[in-house]
């Protein structure tokens, strides 16, 4: 079973306004493997006996993005804790699991 977690933004017009910003830091990713459509990009790590399609969907959503997490090696986790830290550069975020609290870390 997959874990959802949320980016938040706590000005969602700058992510209105940035989304392709956004989706440049997505890319950018050592996992990143493949941009599915305009709004869902797959993450895969690469450590020993990983062979999952993906070990990460990310979906662009209107005002937030869904990171849905099937499996976590090093390598995922610390990607996504660059892509947090990349957009934290431009605007204040939270992540927040699929009940609403926040959360420190992927793991």
């Amino acid at each position: 079973m997959a874990a959802e977690f949320y980016i938040v933004f706590d000005e969602p017009s700058w992510y209105e306004r940035n989304q392709g910003a956004v989706k440049t830091f997505i890319r950018s990713l050592g996992t990143f493997r493949k941009e599915i459509d305009a709004n869902e990009y797959w993450l895969r790590g690469d450590e020993p006996g990983g062979n999952w399609t993906y070990g990460v969907r990310i979906f662009t959503r209107p005002r937030d993005i869904l990171v849905e997490i099937s499996s976590h090696p090093a390598s995922i986790v610390n990607d996504l804790r660059e892509l947090n830290r990349l957009i934290s550069e431009h605007a204040k975020i939270k992540v927040v699991d699929d009940d609403g609290e926040r959360v420190d870390d992927y793991e």
